[in-house]
């Protein structure tokens, strides 16, 4: 049986003196990638679940990823054949989740 895969999404966390915007931007990359991740999974015929509740225990996870002292764990990927054939999900609308040009202002 194929072991299942676990894939650790992770930053170098540098001391600057512009220190939180370098951040955010971190953790909009990682966000980033973890998403496209999830979307070549699922192009795949793969599940996948993101595990931010795992941050609790992230010195265990560096070492089972091997990471480095300085690499900050962001989110754990579970990355696996489902078991079963999950349901479609119902998504909403552009109009219900985005706004055009300005805030309210619906597409």
């Amino acid at each position: 049986m194929k072991e299942k895969q676990l894939y650790g999404c992770f930053y170098r966390e540098k001391k600057l003196e512009a220190g939180m915007t370098e951040r955010i931007w971190n953790i909009q990359s990682v966000a980033n990638a973890c998403q496209n991740i999830i979307l070549v999974a699922k192009a795949l015929d793969l599940g996948s679940c993101w595990m931010g509740a795992l941050l609790v225990v992230e010195t265990e996870i560096k070492q089972i990823l091997q990471a480095s002292d300085n690499a900050r764990l962001m989110v754990v990927l579970a990355v696996d054949y489902p078991a079963e054939k999950p349901l479609p999900r119902i998504r909403k609308s552009l109009a219900e989740t985005a706004y055009y040009e300005k805030w309210e202002k619906r597409f």
